[in-house]
């Protein structure tokens, strides 16, 4: 999975849209590596309600 190369000026919305077009597995690495001085509350809260993001994932973005 690569991220575009624009993904920190991106805004929280085109964010969680290129997030919308992951598969499970990627959209776990993806919440897991989340820098969290870009927009975490908006992102992240999106990220962590989806059905496909795996219970380890969820746990290391909680703790991370």
């Amino acid at each position: 999975m690569r991220l575009p190369d624009d993904w920190a000026e991106m805004s929280a919305e085109a964010q969680v849209a290129h997030l919308r077009g992951l598969g499970p597995d990627d959209l776990s690495r993806a919440a897991v590596a989340y820098d969290w001085t870009l927009h975490p509350e908006r992102v992240l809260g999106w990220a962590m309600v989806q059905k496909g993001l795996d219970l380890g994932s969820a746990v290391c973005v909680f703790f991370n």
